[in-house]
């Protein structure tokens, strides 16, 4: 019987005694597809991995524990600290960088496996036999997926019907637009669960920013974690840091005390730095943060108004944003109508408000919606008629 390694189980992860901002985007990292290794500990599960800050939890029997329960644990620490030697210790200089994180917590999974303390999921074949059968089994879905993947581009796997798998598993959770079930607009404690503060994240005061008004046209945009620069001409934003960080604290509620300050900024200054297209980086920054979830006091009752269509080909984009954005082009739905008459998520349709409000492509209007009933047939002629429109003038 042959055997091969098919998975190897997640860590499991306890935050202790962590100050907020750093538990706040720890806890988005283990919840995201940042890191495929390790995920945060349920209640009643034993953990394999803390995380600690030596200045708030680390004491003389905090080694004793982690031998006493085979744990192993990540000690944040400012470079003045001189690491104490221990093999169950692995010290990281704040502010942390994901990319050092995710190598240690790969060694330490790797520690695990060799004390069987985790054991990889093994499966093997009854007999060879079997093999060239199931081998060319493979090979035709193997072949199927690479043939799906050269026919399709994002725009189309965006407006690409579901298949009935996709129907079944379609309220898991989405790497876009979240795990949120449909809420009742009449309960107040289901309103609790759609509503975010701007005010709290990233796209916010990157929007704010590039809304200068006068001869200061540039921008920066002083944040915890380091200075965001608009440059107004070249129409992007400028950073020093790594852009996987970047990406960490896109979903990240951790701005709340971050400032926007306009100027005027010399275009080499920032020959060094990275950049990206404004409104992709607000458009992304507002979908992680988004998750199903819509701006505080924004009105489920009141229709959207689509201001123009965004540059979908150079964004961004999930399953349903065509069809949601034609039917804001052609009829004035609220946005619960909409996820009702096109019978998908009401997170799809929140998450892309979201982006759109970011970007000022979409807003709630001041009139009720029409409440105008898109029959099924009706329904698939105007995104034939629109793709068709389309594909016509790009042709």
């Amino acid at each position: 019987m042959s055997k091969k390694i098919d998975l190897t189980p997640k860590l499991k992860v306890d935050l202790v005694n962590l100050d907020s901002i750093t538990s706040n985007t720890l806890k988005f990292f283990f919840s995201s597809n940042l890191c495929s290794y390790a995920k945060l500990k349920q209640p009643n599960q034993k953990a394999n991995l803390i995380i600690v800050d030596y200045e708030r939890g680390y004491d003389n029997n905090f080694i004793k524990k982690l031998v006493q329960n085979n744990q192993y644990a990540v000690v944040l620490h400012m470079a003045a600290k001189e690491p104490e030697e221990n093999p169950r210790l692995f010290w990281l200089i704040k502010p942390m960088q994901a990319i050092q994180l995710k190598q240690n917590i790969l060694s330490i999974q790797q520690l695990l496996i060799q004390s069987n303390a985790i054991k990889p999921i093994i499966t093997g074949q009854k007999n060879d036999q079997q093999r060239p059968a199931q081998t060319a089994k493979m090979s035709v879905i193997k072949n199927e997926k690479n043939i799906a993947k050269k026919d399709s581009s994002h725009l189309y796997l965006a407006i690409n019907r579901e298949s009935s798998l996709e129907k079944q598993n379609r309220y898991k959770a989405h790497k876009h637009v979240g795990s949120n079930k449909d809420i009742n607009p009449k309960n107040p404690h289901h309103l609790e669960l759609i509503y975010l503060t701007p005010e709290k994240y990233l796209y916010h005061h990157l929007s704010k920013a590039i809304d200068s008004e006068g001869d200061q046209k540039d921008a920066i945009i002083e944040t915890l974690l380091g200075n965001i620069l608009y440059h107004n001409d070249s129409q992007k934003f400028f950073y020093t840091f790594e852009t996987s960080n970047l990406k960490l604290i896109q979903g990240s509620p951790l701005f709340i005390d971050s400032t926007v300050t306009y100027t005027n900024l010399d275009r080499l200054s920032l020959s060094a730095k990275k950049g990206m297209n404004a409104k992709k980086l607000i458009w992304e920054s507002a979908i992680l943060a988004s998750k199903g979830r819509i701006s505080f006091g924004t009105s489920l009752d009141h229709s959207v108004d689509l201001q123009y269509w965004p540059n979908y080909p150079n964004l961004l984009v999930f399953r349903y944003v065509i069809q949601i954005s034609a039917v804001w082009s052609r009829n004035k739905l609220s946005l619960i109508e909409t996820a009702a008459q096109l019978g998908i998520p009401q997170r799809y349709v929140f998450t892309l408000y979201c982006a759109m409000q970011a970007i000022k492509s979409a807003n709630v209007g001041h009139t009720n919606s029409n409440s105008q009933i898109i029959d099924e047939s009706k329904k698939q002629s105007i995104f034939g008629k629109i793709l068709s429109h389309i594909f016509s003038k790009s042709a």
